[in-house]
């Protein structure tokens, strides 16, 4: 199974860091590559996305649970991996499942749970921001922010801060409504950052949004060419309780139950998921971590087989893998013919 990878460019370094593998490689000017890993690394028990950042210190990577539909799986946690220039990783475990990140400095990793406000509520904007920041050394600091925070990045040697200047414009179009943000662009102090940022003892920096946008793509991770021929690392196995296999088996298995009669209509009337999906027949298959279900029925629009559907229900170190909204996808692509998404059934 191959790797996807980014890469991070500094003077004389380069980090070409994996999406999908727990590794690295360590590029340097005079020095032989170095292929660093954390397979051990806690990522909590379910499967993760992976958001790969760049910063003047390094790669980051930031692994957060999958998102799913249901509160029967249990809670998920994230992690974030630092690998410096020198090879040295710096691992954070244990951070609370809603945190995000929102940029990257020579700080550390920016991250925080604030959600976006009711659009209305402009004192709801311009409350504070508490942020979590990782530094590329192990250390966790706290940091205010007396605004809504869009995102962090640094250039050369100036850091900026992206924030919201207060509640959106809401414009009202023939279809509804729809709402134009206001940011200012500001740039962080030299040396430490205090513990509280107040957004109007900072300075405004000297370019747009769009251009400091412009720039966040510009230092973001961008795909390595040519891409490492070295062996993957793989994840270790995890441990996973029996009562939390049993319930992310009977999560999916319950996805699937009623395809036959999936819709309701206000007379109390049934239709099925997708219309001319018949027979439907849910079962799991295979041990964990390589167990699935395997979905299989009849179709109108297919009458000589039956159609299949396999969903994957743990990831190769036996971490739950979500499948939100599974039946929804499926009635998807069999309402747009996507049958090249299926596999032809018994």
């Amino acid at each position: 199974m191959g790797s996807t990878w980014s890469e991070v460019f500094g003077d004389g370094w380069r980090v070409l860091i994996s999406a999908d593998a727990p590794m690295a490689v360590v590029h340097r000017e005079g020095s032989e590559a170095r292929v660093v890993s954390w397979p051990d690394l806690d990522i909590g028990p379910i499967s993760p996305s992976v958001l790969l950042l760049g910063a003047t210190t390094g790669a980051w990577a930031f692994y957060h649970p999958a998102e799913s539909d249901t509160d029967e799986l249990p809670a998920g946690q994230s992690a974030a991996v630092h690998v410096a220039p020198d090879a040295t990783v710096t691992r954070f475990r244990g951070l609370m499942g809603e945190q995000h990140p929102i940029g990257a400095s020579r700080d550390g990793l920016w991250l925080t749970s604030a959600q976006l406000p009711d659009p209305r509520d402009d004192a709801a904007w311009r409350a504070d921001t508490h942020m979590l920041v990782l530094d590329p050394h192990g250390m966790r600091r706290d940091i205010i922010v007396d605004r809504r925070v869009g995102f962090v990045s640094e250039e050369h040697t100036t850091r900026h801060l992206l924030v919201y200047s207060g509640a959106p414009h809401t414009v009202r179009e023939h279809r509804g409504e729809s709402y134009d943000y206001r940011f200012r662009v500001l740039e962080l102090p030299e040396g430490d950052l205090p513990d509280v940022l107040r957004v109007d003892d900072l300075s405004v920096a000297s370019l747009d949004e769009t251009e400091f946008l412009t720039r966040v793509q510009d230092v973001a991770p961008r795909p390595a060419s040519p891409t490492p021929e070295i062996a993957r690392v793989d994840w270790a196995r995890i441990d996973l309780a029996q009562a939390q296999i049993d319930d992310a088996v009977g999560v999916v298995l319950r996805e699937f139950e009623n395809l036959a009669s999936y819709w309701h209509a206000p007379d109390g009337t049934t239709s099925p998921l997708s219309r001319g999906l018949g027979s439907p027949q849910v079962i799991a298959r295979g041990e964990w971590p390589d167990t699935v279900v395997e979905v299989t029925f009849t179709h109108a629009r297919y009458p000589d087989r039956r159609l299949r559907r396999t969903i994957r229900v743990f990831d190769d170190a036996g971490r739950i893998a979500p499948a939100p909204y599974a039946a929804i996808h499926l009635m998807e692509d069999l309402d747009t013919g996507q049958i090249s998404r299926l596999d032809a059934g018994d």
